[in-house]
């Protein structure tokens, strides 16, 4: 091209004529260069559309996280109206089985409780339940087991230094989850915490001697052949424990001997077959001992009745609970300060629960007595433990008596 001389610009050789070669094409697009500005003006017009779909994405997500969090309050506000209509229409029972007073007398101010920390004891991926205190230092003691595991110890709580982290009373303590704990209640000598176990054996804990707390060492492990799920010391002779188990048998145990129970009370009966059909089948989830001048009385809980127990082989229990109704005992606790034993109930039809205080003393033989049934609009699906248990307030003479159990239904 040109006027001078072209050249191949692979070769460098001179070209002539003879090396120009026709190219055909079957069909050759002209582009339009108005048709490119209209598309380019509609890609633009598409960008700001998708700019105000996602400003309008965005708005609708905080409109929803608003009436997600209004949807939250009045979830709240109707579980507190829900707690609220429990406790009146317990309340409502109350009054209705309440005998009349006389309105001149004016009651003591009720004790006001208040809480004064939250203490976490078990960790992530573990469980606890606090099962025992100490009657003579601020202690409590509580379960502590980790999920499909072989750990189970005993967690110790400072009452009186709630910021201090609860520590481990022995790394290994039993193999299976702990039902049951006890601490005893003497304060000379080695005192023990005595802990019943799905592992089938009770522990014996030391914690102190002579009131001189040392580093909680193993001293015995008490053979069951069943599984455990209660605990308790007998308050007259410290030498004695008692363990209930699965099967609906109590077991005493010397710590003299602790190679074999001293007795044995197989169920309802002693001598009864291991029959699971047996009404007796059924685990002793509460022991309380009532003490007496001399010897005291052995009162127990499954999950049909409540029990004391017979002093001689052989003798049948005698049932404490009226007889032909239709509920189920979860907890049994007991006061010796008050004198006053507490059994927490499940109706028939598991809707509501009954709470029955008695008067439970020795007086030659066992008196038990009902003298209060406070009934609750609430189920328990789940066992609960209730407590009575009493306190002295200052500059007072008179021992005031506290009731405590869970509302599962407003979860109180």
């Amino acid at each position: 091209g040109g006027m001078g001389r072209a050249f191949c610009p692979e070769c460098k050789q001179a070209a002539t004529l003879r090396d120009i070669r026709v190219l055909f094409a079957r069909s050759v697009t002209a582009i339009d260069g108005a048709r490119v500005e209209e598309l380019l003006g509609e890609n633009k017009k598409l960008g700001l559309d998708l700019g105000a779909a996602r400003s309008e994405a965005a708005e609708s997500q905080l409109k929803l996280f608003q009436m997600q969090n209004e949807v939250r309050k009045l979830r709240d506000e109707i579980d507190a109206l829900f707690k609220e209509n429990q406790w009146l229409k317990a309340e409502n029972m109350s009054l209705k089985l309440r005998p009349a007073h006389d309105e001149s007398v004016v009651p003591e101010d009720p004790p006001c409780l208040l809480l004064r920390a939250t203490v976490p004891v078990a960790a992530e991926g573990c469980s606890s339940r606090v099962l025992a205190f100490d009657p003579h230092c601020p202690m409590l003691y509580a379960s502590h087991s980790k999920a499909n595991s072989t750990d189970h110890t005993m967690t110790i709580v400072d009452i009186s230094n709630p910021q201090r982290a609860p520590t481990l009373i022995l790394p290994h303590l039993h193999s299976k989850e702990i039902r049951g704990a006890q601490v005893a209640p003497n304060a000379d000598g080695t005192r023990y915490l005595l802990t019943a176990s799905m592992d089938q054996t009770a522990a014996l804990t030391a914690l102190s001697s002579n009131g001189v707390r040392t580093a909680p060492k193993l001293a015995a492990r008490l053979p069951l052949a069943s599984l455990g799920w209660s605990c308790a010391w007998d308050p007259v002779d410290t030498n004695l424990c008692y363990v209930g188990v699965a099967t609906g048998g109590v077991l005493a145990f010397d710590l003299r001997n602790t190679a074999a129970p001293l007795h044995t009370w197989s169920r309802v009966r002693d001598g009864a077959s291991d029959d699971s059909t047996d009404p007796g089948y059924s685990p002793i989830h509460s022991i309380a001992v009532i003490p007496g001048t001399s010897q005291g009385s052995v009162v127990v809980a499954n999950s049909l009745n409540v029990y004391s127990l017979p002093t001689k082989p052989g003798e049948p229990w005698t049932q404490l609970t009226e007889a032909g109704e239709q509920r189920s005992c979860y907890s049994l606790s007991y006061d010796a300060g008050l004198g006053c034993a507490a059994a927490s109930f499940r109706t028939k039809g598991g809707q509501c629960t009954e709470h029955d205080l008695y008067e439970a003393r020795m007086d030659g033989g066992l008196d038990w007595k009902l003298v209060k049934r406070i009934p609750v609009s609430s189920p328990q699906n789940k066992i609960a433990r209730s407590a009575v248990f009493s306190y002295m307030p200052p500059a007072s003479a008179n021992r005031r008596g506290l009731f405590c159990a869970v509302l599962e239904a407003s979860r109180s």
